[in-house]
């Protein structure tokens, strides 16, 4: 399994042609990047390059809820491969049914042409539910049995930064600190949202997104203000438009706080948090908000 990351155009073609991939998978079309790249049809395009080190016939597996895969330059370009796609809607060839989400983790049944299965998945936020429908995806593909598929997201574990959910000082704290973008700040508030308790946010900037960055950065805010956010603290230049954007939407301003300095921020988020709260850290890898979670005696405690 190789994972092709990329934010200019080329560097999928380098590398498909390095890996001549016998299956692959785009998981979505966002807006990362977009700085580079100039638009989500020019994002599309760059990850479309994986086709040109696959043989015609091989399998393919999309979003199918992402409208531009479904353009007629976009079918165009599969109309030699095997298409699988995989979303929330009926009309993909993979979906989900009968969700039920729990407090540490989702289960659904997997709907497809070839099986219907349950899954659950030991963690929470629906992004998860798309991930483990694309890996099951892959699973029925390969031949892969049900119950090993079954067994395989039952074992899923965070790594990393990646949405590492812990509890510290009887303070519930999310670490999702190794990327961010639109769309994964808005899946990110969206658990925190589902949270119990007082609910803290700590987001940095999301970089490389050129012209949209001030809108895309106040569109989080909106959406932080939506998820009843308690308190606010927003880091880095883009994200003083975070802290206007959750003010605009109804925040109440003594409660959203915006810094440029790691020490300070670390103070105010330690000073601010209580038992039984939530806190939320998410920014771009280069932010390194991790820092902060150090910093502010937050970090998982080991066994």
């Amino acid at each position: 399994v190789c994972e092709m990351g990329m934010n200019a155009k080329g560097e999928i073609r380098y590398l498909t042609d390095l890996v001549r991939p016998n299956l692959a998978v785009i998981t979505n079309i966002g807006t990362a990047h977009i700085e580079n790249l100039g638009s989500r049809e020019g994002i599309l395009d760059a990850k479309l390059e994986i086709l040109e080190g696959m043989e015609k016939g091989s399998t393919l597996i999309l979003d199918g809820d992402e409208p531009l895969f479904r353009t007629p330059s976009a079918q165009e370009k599969l109309r030699d491969f095997r298409v699988i796609y995989v979303g929330f809607q009926p009309r993909c060839d993979i979906y989900p049914l009968d969700i039920y989400k729990g407090a540490e983790n989702i289960s659904f049944d997997v709907i497809s042409t070839q099986k219907e299965f349950r899954l659950t998945v030991p963690a929470i936020g629906d992004h998860f539910i798309k991930n483990a429908l694309f890996a099951a995806a892959v699973g029925l593909a390969c031949g892969v049995e049900e119950t090993a598929i079954q067994n395989g997201i039952l074992s899923y574990s965070p790594s990393g930064l990646r949405q590492k959910i812990y509890e510290t000082k009887g303070v519930r704290v999310i670490a999702d600190c190794y990327n961010a973008s639109p769309e994964s700040m808005e899946a990110a508030l969206k658990v925190l949202k589902s949270a119990t308790g007082r609910k803290i946010a700590v987001l940095g900037d999301m970089l490389e997104l050129g012209f949209l960055a001030p809108a895309a950065h106040k569109k989080v805010g909106a959406l932080v203000a939506d998820a009843g956010v308690d308190e606010l603290f927003s880091f880095g230049k883009e994200s003083y438009n975070i802290m206007l954007g959750a003010v605009e939407a109804g925040m109440d301003k003594t409660k959203a706080h915006h810094t440029m300095d790691v020490e300070a921020l670390a103070k105010a988020v330690a000073a601010a948090l209580c038992p039984g709260d939530t806190v939320l850290f998410k920014a771009s890898r280069r932010m390194k908000l991790e820092e902060v979670i150090h910093a502010a005696h937050l970090a998982e405690e080991k066994a």
